[in-house]
């Protein structure tokens, strides 16, 4: 077994979503070296292990295969939703507001 770089109950439970997640999407981890690319990937670029549930969250909402870091919004918090974004110049609110409910 892989060891998990934060000992986390949190932590572990969002790993255990993360693997399940791969298998669900017909794309899981098929050797121990994959396994500790991915922990090592959280480990050296999170801070600290809520930032790292965080990475393993965005992930699964965006249905991505691997690790990025966390987006950021206008004011610098993080955050998973792509509708923080500033809008591009002359783009009007309805149709921003259409879009997120298409």
């Amino acid at each position: 077994m892989n060891e998990l770089p934060y000992d986390d109950p949190s932590f572990n439970e969002a790993w255990s979503e993360w693997l399940e997640f791969r298998k669900k999407i017909k794309k899981p981890y098929t050797t121990s070296k994959s396994i500790n690319r991915a922990l090592n990937w959280l480990k050296k670029h999170n801070l600290n292990v809520y930032e790292a549930i965080a990475t393993i969250h965005q992930s699964i909402d965006n249905v991505w295969i691997g690790f990025w870091p966390l987006k950021q919004q206008n004011d610098g918090q993080q955050t998973t939703q792509w509708s923080n974004k500033p809008h591009p110049p002359g783009t009007s609110e309805a149709r921003i507001n259409a879009l997120r409910n298409w």
